[in-house]
């Protein structure tokens, strides 16, 4: 009878060790993380199969990445998030029970070859358009002024001759009315000649 009381309370014990090992469901959160490595992931407790998500910090609801389901309480995922981000880890069993890690520290710099490169290539092209239109902008800026250019150089060649002229039709001016005056002057003096002859 005592036996039968042993054996019944040794089995109650190991039926209260193995609910408390279940129940103790804890992910442990990685010391340091870095951009593009593998990080192995890390459990205790709950029962497979296992869900593991990658969550924002301390908000299990936003999923930055699912991972794939396993059964063993281990998984491996590749950082793929920038550098200086945090996460949470979240492992969800097959009761639906969840436990998240504490928040990451953040992620530390690393290769680049995992991460999207739509980001990249959409800052690529956005600087180039942007160059492309400064580019244009200048070409219709230095086009617009060119006429201004010509009309000055037209001004100034215009200018330029007239000044220049100025004096030539002065000069012939000046030179065709000496020309009257001395044709003038030669016949007073011959009207003045004939008169003094006709009086010797």
């Amino acid at each position: 009878m005592q036996f039968s009381t042993v054996v019944i309370a040794a089995s109650g014990l190991a039926a209260a060790g193995v609910a408390m090992a279940q129940s103790t469901f804890s992910v442990n959160t990685p010391a340091s993380v870095v951009q593009c490595v593998p990080l192995q992931i890390s459990w205790t407790g709950g029962q497979a199969p296992f869900n593991p998500f990658i969550t924002a910090p301390g908000d299990t609801a936003t999923i930055l990445e699912t991972l794939p389901q396993v059964t063993d309480r281990t998984t491996t995922w590749t950082v793929n998030l920038a550098a200086g981000q945090k996460f949470t880890i979240n492992i969800v069993d097959s009761t639906g029970a969840n436990a998240p890690s504490a928040q990451s520290p953040a992620i530390a710099s690393g290769s680049s070859s995992c991460l999207s490169s739509s980001s990249g290539s959409s800052s690529a092209t956005s600087s180039g358009s942007s160059a492309s239109s400064t580019g244009s902008s200048t070409a219709a800026a230095t086009s617009s002024s060119s006429p201004s250019s010509s009309s000055s150089a037209s001004r100034s060649s215009s200018g330029t001759t007239s000044s220049t002229s100025a004096p030539a039709s002065s000069s012939s001016t000046s030179h065709d009315g000496a020309s009257s005056l001395s044709g003038f002057a030669a016949v007073i003096a011959g009207v003045v000649g004939i008169g003094a002859a006709a009086l010797a």
